[in-house]
């Protein structure tokens, strides 16, 4: 991600609060100022996960076909409730290798457009090793998907 690229997005499309906190973002991470980075950064997130929210009803967020443009073959309800319990599992015990296969899996597969966005969010927070708000999502889609544990 490039800060720059963000504040410059974030001004097209009239996000200002996005657009301010990338541009502080920029000038931090260019001055090397690294409690100010990590403070902006959580505050980018925030205002990030905000206007993903706002648009997640109008794009699709994660892809549904692969890099070579091959279409990804359709993911069933009973195999995610299987491979988001075993997640959970493995989130709460912190095991990297388990959960990056079970991820593997998930990415695999091409999902109904309205959970998306939550299986994004969970890729998302395990890219970042944020095992605790990944596992939150997971139990949330869980629910949500009256599925569960």
């Amino acid at each position: 991600m490039n800060a720059h690229t963000i504040k410059g997005l974030a001004g097209t499309i009239g996000a200002k609060t996005l657009q301010k906190i990338a541009q502080e973002l920029e000038q931090a991470i260019y001055k090397k100022e690294m409690p100010v980075i990590h403070e902006l950064l959580d505050r980018f997130w925030h205002a990030l996960n905000s206007i993903l929210q706002v648009i997640q009803p109008y794009v699709r967020i994660t892809p549904s076909v692969e890099n070579d443009g091959t279409q990804l073959p359709s993911g069933n309800l009973s195999d995610l409730n299987q491979h988001l319990i075993a997640l959970s599992a493995f989130l709460q015990d912190a095991k990297p290798v388990q959960v990056k296969a079970i991820v593997k899996e998930i990415k695999s597969k091409s999902w109904p457009d309205d959970i998306c966005s939550e299986i994004n969010d969970i890729l998302e927070q395990v890219k970042k090793y944020r095992y605790n708000d990944a596992a939150k999502i997971v139990s949330s889609l869980l629910v949500r998907l009256g599925l569960g544990l």
